[in-house]
């Protein structure tokens, strides 16, 4: 898989990041699980929703035991379809 092709799957990965209700998504491609310094997570490059973000294309770990859930989606556009529909729905 290419970071560049918009045909890849991509992946909305949920997480906790305190004790309490805060939560981050990160979308990414290239999703692997592998170990980071002794720790099980999940290396996958980073898709921002702007591609000027300074993360964008970079490659991040994400602690398994930080994921609270996984969204996959066949396509960048498919994810970008995915929100569209969910901002006209909220909107009605």
């Amino acid at each position: 898989m290419s970071e560049s092709d918009p045909t890849d799957k991509v992946y909305l990965i949920h997480l906790i990041v305190s004790a309490g209700a805060e939560s981050h998504t990160h979308l990414a491609t290239d999703v692997e699980r592998t170990q980071f310094m002794g720790i099980e997570c999940l290396k996958g490059t980073l898709r921002p929703g702007k591609e000027s973000h300074f993360m964008a294309g970079r490659v991040m770990y994400f602690p398994v035991d930080k994921i609270v859930f996984i969204t996959e989606y066949d396509s960048h556009a498919a994810y970008q379809e995915a929100v569209k529909r969910h901002y006209e729905e909220r909107s009605m």
